[in-house]
């Protein structure tokens, strides 16, 4: 078995310190996380650790779930486990959308082909 370098490359945005919102405890947080919940489902757990500031917690997705953590860190394999699962899901969740939005175009494509092909 044979192990592959892949260069992944993302747009990172750098955060001012105006955009970073600090919460005082979990309950400040979740009634902010209910008014922008859309949103905040939408972003990685990366950026959501980056711009949301809660004392001693950081955040996790589990099963698509977001979750607050104690920052007291396990083992690092352990983390590393959890890390890994999170980036998984995150991926599977972008190829379901990119399926979907295949469909939709390949339906697209047919009905015009066979407009097309009426005509």
């Amino acid at each position: 078995m044979s192990i592959q370098k892949i260069k992944v490359t993302k747009n990172l945005k750098k955060l001012k310190p105006d955009e970073i919102i600090n919460f005082k405890n979990i309950e400040e947080f979740n009634t902010y996380y209910t008014v922008h919940k859309e949103e905040m489902d939408a972003m990685t757990t990366c950026s959501i650790n980056k711009q949301f500031k809660i004392p001693g917690l950081w955040f996790t997705k589990i099963k698509g779930v977001l979750q607050a953590k104690s920052e007291e860190r396990q083992d690092p394999l352990a983390e590393f486990k959890n890390e890994m699962q999170e980036t998984i899901q995150e991926q599977n969740d972008r190829i379901n959308q990119l399926e979907k939005q295949i469909k939709t175009l390949l339906k697209a494509l047919n009905q015009t082909r066979s407009k097309i092909e009426l005509s």
